[in-house]
């Protein structure tokens, strides 16, 4: 076991309570002063902590403080019996001077005399915290004193309602390091890479900059004219480089068709666990689209499908689908997708009132029936949902699943069947529509908040019976792993 004491420290009573406060001006010791002498020590070469990924920041320059190395060995049992005090000595300082208790702030302008907010945890950045680069369970008060590793950054440690809101700053200093050094009213210190900071900026330029990296480049629309991305299955699965191409084009242009894949079932559960965990429905984890005989959906028939996204009738309907050939016909039974980001921009050209009424008007959906379970699902959506910076958010339409009752004022239901048909009319024109005829084995992969997709008719041959295997994933596991990535 090792244990690094990441800061130099000095610690020092005042009153009845001890506060860990730093020294710069003093040499420094190779024994923390407050720790009992006569302990085995085994001082090591320091090791300064590392940078995080995100909310990484490093407190105060100078070289890091002293190593402490336990021995591997021991002698006898009185050589435990010391490892045991120095343990209990190091976890007793820490937790006396209220290390884990301390108030992380956050930063909201960096200016001298200005109110303003840091987000620094004193556990991590002021105090000097010993860390054990393995689990030791000698003293259950160590797990007491638990940091937010540098290079792991797990979440806020203070309690909103200790934030002081109206501290200021007593002094801030740029230093010849890039970094940003603020000593607070209570002599508390914080030191932040100044680039961090610049990187969480207020300002539009910088916000716009942070969410292209956060949530990928902007979307590439398409028309009839898409050039259908394709990859092989076998390498999404075996390559992180072929996964991460995979899910920023999924992410991008909103479909991808994966070649190559075992014309059997239960590819699509391999891929599913490829980003993460499936999305558990009330048709299963995965279903069969086949021609049923007691078919519960539209799609369990030879019938055309027309353009939709799928469940709609849920509150979260889930992000990405996967759609697997196993068999295919010879006659009919083309897929066909279409861009509702593009249309909706293309609805909000050429008739704006139409766009508010679909991006405004609560509409009704249901379904209800027995497949996986028995259900009687409900919910409310807006066509084309749209977020707070009024972009395009999510399509939510299937007009089979849309309910009979419709909650809205009379007046109001004319012009929004006159919006709707608009919409679709565009959905449906050549100009926008992309056809295309699965093979076994291709697995067509797409965003359901973005694409729309339908399917031809088709006659159902006894040899050859059309079967393809049907599978959705919520998009937050997707972006997880893109962003893992990054």
């Amino acid at each position: 076991m090792r244990v690094r004491l990441l800061e130099p420290l000095k610690i020092s009573s005042k009153g009845s309570r001890e506060k860990i406060i730093r020294n710069h001006s003093r040499k420094k010791s190779k024994v923390p002063p407050s720790l009992p002498s006569g302990l085995p020590f085994a001082p090591t070469t320091p090791v300064s902590p590392g940078g995080g990924r995100r909310g990484a920041r490093r407190e105060r320059g100078g070289s890091p403080g002293p190593a402490v190395k336990i021995p591997q060995r021991h002698s006898s049992f009185e050589d435990c019996i010391r490892l045991i005090k120095m343990w209990t000595a190091v976890v007793n300082c820490l937790l006396r001077s209220k290390v884990y208790q301390d108030c992380p702030r956050v930063s909201l302008l960096i200016q001298k005399s200005r109110n303003i907010i840091t987000r620094s945890s004193p556990l991590q950045y002021s105090a000097g915290v010993v860390q054990a680069a393995q689990p030791f369970n000698m003293n259950a008060r160590i797990q007491k004193v638990e940091a937010l590793d540098a290079n792991h950054f797990v979440s806020r440690k203070l309690p909103l309602e200790d934030l002081d809101v109206e501290i200021g700053v007593k002094d801030i200093t740029l230093t010849d390091r890039k970094k940003v050094y603020i000593i607070w009213p209570n002599e508390h210190t914080s030191e932040f890479e100044a680039e961090w900071l610049k990187k969480r900026c207020f300002s539009e330029q910088a916000r716009a900059k942070m969410r292209e990296e956060l949530f990928v480049p902007e979307h590439e629309y398409w028309g009839s004219d898409l050039q259908f991305p394709e990859m092989s299955f076998e390498d999404v699965l075996s390559s992180d480089e072929s996964a991460y191409t995979w899910l920023s084009t999924l992410k991008k242009v909103g479909i991808v068709m994966l070649t190559g894949a075992a014309t059997r079932q239960g590819e699509l559960v391999k891929l599913g666990k490829r980003i993460g965990f499936l999305r558990l429905t009330f048709y299963g984890p995965t279903w069969q689209v086949q021609d049923k005989m007691d078919a519960n959906n539209v799609a369990y028939t030879t019938g055309k499908l027309n353009f939709h996204t799928d469940y709609p009738v849920l509150q979260h309907p889930p992000g990405v689908q996967f759609l697997h050939c196993i068999k295919q016909t010879t006659a009919g039974g083309e897929s066909e997708v279409v861009d509702g980001f593009h249309v909706s921009r293309k609805l909000k050209q050429q008739n704006p009132q139409a766009f508010q009424i679909l991006s405004s008007t609560l509409v009704d959906f249901t379904d209800v029936g027995v497949d996986y379970c028995d259900f009687s699902m409900q919910s409310k959506q807006k066509i084309i949902q749209i977020n707070d910076r009024g972009e395009m958010d999510r399509i939510n339409y299937n007009n089979a699943t849309r309910d009979t009752v419709f909650d809205i004022s009379a007046e109001k239901v004319q012009p929004f069947y006159a919006a709707l048909k608009e919409f679709v009319n565009l959905l449906n024109s050549t100009e926008h529509k992309v056809t295309y005829k699965m093979k076994p084995g291709d697995i067509v992969t797409f965003d359901n908040w973005r694409v729309l997709h339908g399917r031809g008719s088709y006659q159902s041959e006894k040899e050859i019976a059309r079967h393809l295997e049907d599978q959705l994933l919520s998009s937050f596991g997707s972006a997880s792993r893109l962003h893992s990535c990054l």
